[in-house]
């Protein structure tokens, strides 16, 4: 019972402290967040995109963050090589291909708690007609041209170049990378 009792009195004060702060002499209550600044998800719309042509990408509204994709190829090798099978399982050829993605991100305005931009997952539309996620080729070696890895933070201010290895299901039609949508050549 004392612990029962014990349990709920923490929870009971740490939720008081989360709304409240004091200076020790008096308390203020913390005001809820403003529905004019707080970041909220930007409407999830697509647009067709083509390489070396630039556009925006957004994870919240207010952000001004653009993507340029500079190349992708489907169904070649790792272009820096691979590593060991330490570092994961290889694609499955007989229901997977390579999908190598590079591009430049531009971070003019992110607003999000930490001012940085990380690109999402690519998403697929397969032979199918269903959407699915990519999955990262482990066994890619890293980029040695100045270009990061894909999932790298874009701070505010900044431009990156980004690289992406992903395994991608065999016949898949189009790739989806944040707001921009690109034809895939048949693979």
């Amino acid at each position: 019972m004392k612990k029962t009792v014990l349990a709920a009195t923490t929870l009971f004060v740490a939720a008081l402290s989360l709304t409240a702060c004091t200076d020790g002499k008096n308390s203020f209550p913390m005001p809820a967040p403003d529905a004019e600044t707080s970041p909220r998800p930007a409407p999830a719309t697509t647009v067709p995109a083509e390489i070396n042509t630039p556009f925006k990408v957004a994870q919240y509204e207010g952000d001004d963050v653009t993507m340029t994709v500079r190349e992708i190829t489907v169904g070649q090798e790792c272009r820096y090589g691979t590593l060991g099978e330490e570092y994961g399982p290889d694609i499955d050829t007989n229901s997977q291909v390579l999908l190598q993605v590079w591009a430049e991100v531009e971070a003019t305005t992110v607003k999000q708690d930490f001012p940085e931009y990380i690109l999402a997952i690519p998403k697929m539309l397969d032979a199918d007609g269903f959407t699915t996620n990519a999955w990262s080729a482990n066994r890619c070696k890293d980029p040695t041209d100045n270009y990061g890895q894909w999932f790298d933070a874009t701070a505010q201010g900044t431009k990156t170049r980004r690289y992406g290895a992903f395994a991608i299901p065999k016949g898949s039609t189009q790739l989806k990378l944040e707001s921009g949508t690109f034809t895939l050549p048949a693979s």
